[in-house]
């Protein structure tokens, strides 16, 4: 099954796509079984996206679809997160051009195919209307859930980032976090599920001093994808954790009295069935007051990443970077491996870190869920640790079975842990 940028497929399928296993999703299948066509050139510029500009784009609804993602540590124990309807964006994109004044000249279309936000909105339809899952310099694939993304969700609970945080360790609060290629961003929602719970075991009080910053940044070359996909998702895991179970709860039928007959208990499951989420104000203003309260810098960038690279290394300061740099499905390309890398890099080049994250007083964690190949295009696992190899860091396959670590049933995949040599300042600049 293909899904292309233009939502050729029906909700009824999108809706069975994500219910499956990692092992038989292949959402990467694009022209051919797995054929994966050339990757854009850098034509998008780093940005940051202010989160009050993605709070001003949110609809009054989003319907969603849990996430079901089938946990190796244990038999039968999944992760479940919720993700926006693909279908539910689109509409969004059509409500907004038929507010458009029909009389008003038509726009011109940027790089990104977004246009200036005056006139027909022709340059959404162009973003959205692409028949393919990567255009170039347009487009790169961020409206998916790429099955990688689901693997790396395992391998985070495998190291210790349980959703549901039954110990009392605090692996995400306080620390920093950034998802690389985020696109649906199905991993940072997992660290923020976490998170989350993390903090509904110990709240912080409305009169208290406000707790370390922890910092949760996502970036994907689309700011459209931030827009309709990534922040959207986000959203919802905050409410699945603070609003919807307790919803949820409300509707729960009451127990039989002694002289009624007994009815079959419920087997229905409403954190896996599909729903919708009221976005009022106040649930807004709940949310943004929960990110101050907790000290929560939740920050969205968008364009290549040889910009948010720079702008990495021009900050100069430890304190800016990463605990735990995430990213999956993003070594497909050979030419974008070197920006790729050196962001990868410069985001997590730390010495002598200690405390959360899984760090264990080793340093940084930076995790990369790919393909062993991707064909067509040369770009996999081989390339990318030859590559990081040759600047001095260590490589190791940390998730799957057996010595080689993944999962070779069609194409294999695997997670690869990366540990960067400590180098000076002067080197990194």
């Amino acid at each position: 099954m293909s899904f292309s940028f233009g939502f050729s497929i029906g909700a009824d399928e999108l809706d069975d796509e994500l219910d499956i296993p990692t092992d038989s999703l292949r959402q990467l299948d694009i022209k051919g079984e797995h054929e994966h066509p050339e990757a854009s050139s850098s034509t998008v510029p780093y940005a940051e996206v202010p989160l009050s500009e993605l709070l001003g784009t949110l609809p009054p609804l989003l319907s969603y679809t849990p996430v079901v993602v089938p946990l190796s540590s244990s038999k039968g124990r999944t992760a479940t997160l919720l993700r926006r309807d693909l279908f539910d964006a689109r509409f969004q994109i059509l409500n907004q051009d038929e507010d458009v004044d029909p009389d008003a000249p038509e726009e011109s279309v940027d790089k990104e195919g977004t246009g200036t936000g005056k006139g027909k909105g022709k340059g959404k339809e162009v973003f959205v209307d692409e028949q393919s899952d990567l255009v170039k310099g347009v487009y790169e694939g961020g409206l998916k859930t790429w099955e990688c993304s689901l693997d790396l969700v395992d391998c985070l609970d495998q190291r210790g980032f349980t959703l549901d945080a039954v110990d009392n360790t605090s692996f995400v609060r306080g620390t920093s976090v950034l998802e690389v290629g985020c696109g649906t961003a199905i991993p940072t929602c997992a660290v923020f599920a976490r998170l989350l719970n993390e903090i509904a075991r110990d709240p912080t009080p409305e009169d208290a001093p406000k707790p370390k910053k922890t910092r949760i940044h996502v970036q994907d070359y689309n700011k459209q994808v931030l827009q309709l996909i990534t922040f959207p998702n986000l959203l919802l895991t905050y409410a699945q954790h603070f609003l919807l179970p307790a919803a949820a709860a409300a509707t729960e039928s009451k127990a039989p009295d002694a002289d009624e007959e007994p009815t079959e208990p419920a087997t229905d499951d409403s954190s896996t069935r599909p729903g919708e989420l009221e976005v009022s104000p106040e649930f807004l203003d709940s949310f943004e007051s929960f990110l101050a309260r907790e000290n929560i810098d939740l920050r969205f960038f968008e364009g290549d990443w040889a910009g948010m690279d720079k702008a990495i290394r021009a900050g100069g300061d430890d304190d800016e970077l990463y605990d735990l740099v995430l990213t999956s499905e993003t070594v497909y390309s050979v030419p974008s491996l070197g920006p790729l890398i050196d962001l990868l890099e410069a985001a997590t080049t730390r010495a002598d870190f200690s405390g959360g994250a899984g760090g264990g007083g080793t340093g940084s964690s930076c995790l990369v869920a790919c393909k062993r190949i991707y064909f067509g295009v040369g770009g996999g696992e081989l390339e990318f640790r030859r590559r990081v190899e040759e600047r001095g860091a260590q490589v190791e396959s940390v998730w799957g079975e057996g010595e080689g670590k993944g999962k070779n049933s069609g194409v294999g995949r695997t997670v690869l842990s990366v540990r960067w040599s400590k180098r000076s300042k002067k080197e990194v600049l």
